[in-house]
């Protein structure tokens, strides 16, 4: 047996300690937490009209409903690139997103909308012009009221990413993509903010991390991270009837084709809502539902009206708001007449 060599023993020692040493992904990162839980510092209320008094109780950052977006605006140094943007959020109240997070990427921004349209989609607004109910990124989630869900967004050069607690929501490739924002109040958003749709959401542990260019964390990398969702549903080519309440909660979630007539047009008592049904009950069938706010002028009682009495066929995503069904109709493209 060799003699023990103590030189040798130590060259391979320190060896070993430079080779553990290297910095490897998956340790915890360095988290620069950005609001206090105790002041707006660094925050202030978006100027949205209509919006609902922002406050600080009990730790958490309070966008109360609005009519119809609520929300704050970081104020403080704010990447465009290679960064992590983390927090906790949860809805109180309402029925539509309580966590707009909008965020920078490059000279552009867009939002990570949770919890929309009726109350459960998630994806990202805009990629190519196209809502997070019409692009590649829209899935459909089940929100609990009073339940914090934590949500993390990466952007760097290739990609976006975004997870909600371990399950990872979406993956984009940016490259030969227009990253945008949704037309519209939700702009003042930019770069960085929060918002609320008609809804009372909370938000605690708001937290950046700034990303080395140089060693990105490898795709899909995130502590604990379960396989990606599946793509969003589509039912296809198939044309459902209004009418059939039981087919189309089957689908709910999916984006559809629904063909009925028109038979009465409306809109809620503060006008920000307009609507089209296919029976004089909205709860007997589906409703078109049109956001007055989102639809850069073309939303007009006039316009609406012009359909009823006529065959329509109609494309989107069956939400439940309130136990009705719906499709918020984003464009009147996506409503065409039936000879």
């Amino acid at each position: 047996m060799k003699a023990f060599n103590r030189r040798r023993f130590l060259r391979i020692a320190v060896c070993l300690a430079g080779w553990l040493s290297v910095p490897v992904w998956g340790a915890e990162p360095e988290w620069k937490p950005i609001f206090d839980g105790k002041t707006l510092a660094g925050w202030k209320a978006t100027e949205f009209a209509g919006g609902g008094e922002v406050a600080v109780k009990d730790g958490q950052l309070h966008l109360p409903i609005g009519n119809d977006l609520t929300g704050v605006n970081f104020t403080g140094a704010m990447p465009k690139m290679n960064y992590e943007l983390a927090l906790e959020a949860q809805r109180l109240d309402g029925g539509d997103f309580f966590c707009g997070l909008t965020f920078p990427y490059g000279e552009a921004s867009c939002t990570l909308v949770v919890g929309g349209w009726g109350g459960g989609l998630v994806g990202l607004s805009s990629i190519d012009g196209s809502d997070a109910s019409e692009n590649e990124t829209a899935k459909f989630k089940k929100f609990e009221k009073g339940r914090w869900y934590k949500i993390r967004v990466r952007a760097t050069t290739a990609r976006i990413e975004a997870w909600i607690d371990n399950e990872q929501m979406l993956d984009v490739e940016t490259k030969d993509k227009k990253i945008g924002m949704r037309f519209g109040e939700i702009e003042a958003s930019k770069p960085c903010g929060i918002a609320t749709f008609r809804t009372h959401g909370a938000l605690r542990e708001i937290k950046l991390l700034a990303l080395d260019g140089a060693a990105l964390p490898p795709r899909g990398a995130a502590p604990a991270v379960t396989p990606a969702s599946a793509p969003p549903a589509n039912a296809g080519d198939k044309i459902f009837a209004p009418k059939d309440l039981e087919a189309l909660r089957a689908v709910l979630g999916q984006t559809v084709k629904v063909e009925g007539t028109i038979i009465k047009q409306g809109e809620s008592k503060d006008a920000k809502v307009r609507y089209l049904n296919f029976t004089e009950n909205y709860k007997e069938s589906l409703a078109l539902v049109f956001m007055v706010a989102k639809g850069n002028g073309d939303f007009t009682k006039e316009k609406l009206t012009n359909y009823v009495g006529k065959k329509v066929q109609a494309t989107g995503m069956v939400a439940d708001y309130k136990g009705s069904l719906q499709i918020e109709v984003s464009a009147l493209d996506r409503i065409k007449l039936v000879p």
